[in-house]
C-alpha cells in the first residue's frame, strides 16, 4: 500500500526504500523484495520479477497453512492467499510473488 501511494504522488522508489529501511517499517523481505523497480537492482522488480521464489509457491504454502488452520480464524493468511489468487489470475504466478504488488496496486 505504501508503496502504491508513493508510486501515486511521484515519490521515488529508492527514496520510499530508504525512508522504510530505516524505519520500524524495515524487514528482511522489505530488503530482498521491495516491488518497485529502481531501489535496488538486486530485488525481482529490477529484473522484470525473475522469481527467487515463485508466486504459485507461495500461494501453494499459503493454502496448506489455511487448510490446516481449518475453522480456526487466519485472516491475515486468508487474505494474503486471496491476493496472491488474484495475482495468479492476472497471469503472475510464474514470477517472484513480490509480483503480487502489480495486482495490488492497482485494486
Amino acid at each position: 500500500e505504501a508503496c502504491a501511494i508513493a508510486e501515486r504522488e511521484g515519490i521515488p522508489a529508492a527514496t520510499l526504500y530508504r525512508l522504510l529501511t530505516a524505519s520500524t517499517g524495515d524487514s528482511r523481505v522489505l530488503r530482498n523484495r521491495f516491488p518497485l523497480p529502481g531501489a535496488d537492482e538486486s530485488h525481482p522488480s529490477g529484473h522484470g520479477f525473475a522469481p527467487l521464489f515463485a508466486l504459485d509457491l507461495i500461494e501453494k504454502d499459503l493454502t496448506l497453512g489455511v487448510d490446516l488452520a481449518g475453522e480456526r480464524a487466519a485472516p491475515v493468511a486468508e487474505a494474503a492467499l486471496s491476493a496472491y489468487r488474484r495475482a495468479q489470475a492476472a497471469g503472475h504466478g510464474s514470477l517472484d510473488y513480490s509480483a503480487v504488488y502489480l495486482t495490488a496496486s492497482s485494486e
